[in-house]
C-alpha cells in the first residue's frame, strides 16, 4: 500500500508559506501492517508554473523512498505552489 503525501504531511500547513521551515511527525501503517514513524519539514516555497508531472498532495509515494536519511520531494500544494519537503523514516528493528 502507497500513502499518498497527503497522509503523511500535514496539508494545512504546506499550504500556507509563512510555516516554512515547520517540522512535523509522520506516520503511516506499512503492507506488513506495522507502523512506520518519522518526520518531515517544510523546507521552502517557490511559485513557479505547475508542471504537468503529478507531483502534488494526492500523489502517492513508494515507501521505500521514506527510508534512509532525509529524501527531498518537489510537491505543488493545493495552491499550486512548489514546495520542498524532506520526509525521513527509520525502520524499526
Amino acid at each position: 500500500m502507497k500513502p499518498t503525501f497527503r497522509d503523511l504531511i500535514n496539508p494545512n500547513i504546506l499550504n500556507d508559506e509563512k510555516y516554512v521551515g515547520f517540522q512535523g511527525d509522520s506516520e503511516f501503517v506499512d503492507e506488513n501492517g506495522e507502523l512506520q514513524m518519522g518526520h518531515w519539514t517544510f523546507k521552502g516555497a517557490y511559485a513557479v508554473p505547475q508542471d504537468e508531472t503529478d507531483k502534488t498532495l494526492d500523489s502517492k509515494v513508494h515507501p521505500n523512498l521514506l527510508f534512509g536519511g532525509f529524501n527531498p520531494f518537489e510537491i505543488y500544494n493545493d495552491n499550486g505552489t512548489l514546495c520542498i519537503v524532506e520526509i525521513q523514516y527509520r525502520r524499526r528493528s
